[in-house]
C-alpha cells in the first residue's frame, strides 16, 4: 500500500517521485511523514461509526463554490453597470440575481446532505470509494490502495500553502505509473490554510491507528454511544443529535463486503469477482476470514 508524502505542489511532487528525491512507503505506516510528532486526530470531515470511519464525498462541491463565487461576481457587475449606466432594470437584475442564486448554491456547497461516502472498515479492512458519477463503488483492501499526502498552493493571496490527503482510484499503482492526475484521486482530509499540514498528517495518521486497532477498540465512538441510548441505531442517535447531519443517510447495511479490485505484487490492478474475492480474504485469515464466512 504505496503512502506518498510531496509538496510544494502537485506538479512538484510529481517530479520529485519521478527522480525518487522522495521516498514512497509500501506499507501502511506513517514513516514518510514531515511531522514525526505521533499525535492523531479525527479531522473534520470524518466520523466514526463503530467499526467505519466515515468520510463524506461531494464530487461537484468544488463545482457548487465555483458557480456561488461566480454569481456573486455577475451581480456585482450588474451593479457596477447600473452605476455607470443608471438602468434600474440592471440593478434589479443583478440583486435579483445575487439574492436566488448565489445563497443556494453556496449552500450547496458549504453544507451538502452526503450521499456517498469514502469508507474504512475496520474488521474487514477495506477501504470504499465511490464513484463520480453514479452510485458504483471501488472496494480494495486496505494493504492495497495508494494515498497522497501533498502540498499545494491555496490560491489565495494570503495563504500560501494548503495540505490535502487523497486516495488514489484503483487502477493506478505510484510505485509503478508515478504521481497520478488529480482526476484519478479522491480527496479524503484536507486543510486549506498555510502551517496547518500537521492537521493533515494527523488526520493519516488517524487513519493508520484507527485501521490497527481491534474491532470495538473506540469506547467514544458514535456507535458506542448509540449503543447506550437508541439500541445500537447510529443513525436515529445522530438524527436525535443533530437532525441536520450531513451523515444520516449513511447505511452501513448497504456497504459491500468484498473487494472488487486486488493489487498484484508487481503493481498491476484487476478487478475480481465476488467468488475470487471471497477466496483471497478468507487466505489472509484472522478478521478477514471472520467477516466474510
Amino acid at each position: 500500500m504505496p503512502v506518498y508524502r510531496g509538496g510544494p505542489s502537485h506538479a512538484e511532487a510529481a517530479r520529485a517521485l519521478r527522480e525518487g528525491k522522495l521516498p514512497v512507503s509500501p506499507v501502511n505506516d506513517t514513516s514518510v511523514l514531515w511531522r514525526q510528532d505521533q499525535e492523531e486526530v479525527l479531522f473534520g470531515g470524518g466520523i466514526t461509526f463503530g467499526e467505519y470511519l466515515v468520510v463524506g464525498y461531494s464530487p461537484f462541491a468544488a463545482l457548487y463554490f465555483c458557480l456561488g463565487f461566480g454569481s456573486l461576481i455577475l451581480a456585482i457587475t450588474f451593479i457596477l453597470l447600473f452605476t455607470a449606466i443608471g438602468s434600474g432594470v440592471i440593478l434589479l437584475l443583478g440583486l435579483g440575481f445575487a439574492a436566488l442564486v448565489y445563497p443556494f448554491i453556496m449552500w450547496g456547497a458549504l453544507k451538502p446532505l452526503y450521499r456517498r461516502f469514502i469508507v474504512f472498515d475496520r474488521v474487514r479492512q477495506l477501504v470504499h470509494i465511490p464513484h463520480r458519477f453514479g452510485d458504483g463503488v471501488d472496494r480494495v483492501r486496505f494493504q492495497d490502495a495508494s494515498f497522497c499526502i501533498t502540498d499545494y498552493p491555496s490560491g489565495y493571496a494570503n495563504l500560501r500553502s494548503a495540505t490535502a490527503l487523497y486516495v488514489v482510484r484503483p487502477g493506478w499503482d505510484l510505485l509503478r505509473d508515478g504521481y497520478p492526475a488529480q482526476t484519478r484521486m479522491v480527496v479524503v482530509a484536507g486543510a486549506g490554510y498555510e502551517g496547518h499540514d500537521k492537521k493533515t498528517e494527523r488526520a493519516w495518521r488517524h487513519i493508520v491507528q484507527f485501521m490497527s486497532r481491534p474491532a470495538g477498540s473506540d469506547e467514544y465512538s458514535f456507535q458506542y454511544m448509540a449503543n447506550e441510548t437508541h439500541g445500537g441505531d447510529v443513525i436515529a442517535y445522530l438524527r436525535d443529535l443533530d437532525p441536520d447531519s450531513n451523515y444520516r443517510r449513511f447505511e452501513p447495511k448497504e456497504l459491500g463486503t468484498l473487494p472488487n479490485w486486488i493489487r498484484e505484487p508487481d503493481g498491476r490492478w484487476r478487478r475480481v469477482g465476488e467468488a475470487e474475492a471471497r477466496a483471497l480474504m478468507a487466505a489472509g485469515g484472522g478478521a478477514h476470514a471472520d467477516a466474510t464466512s
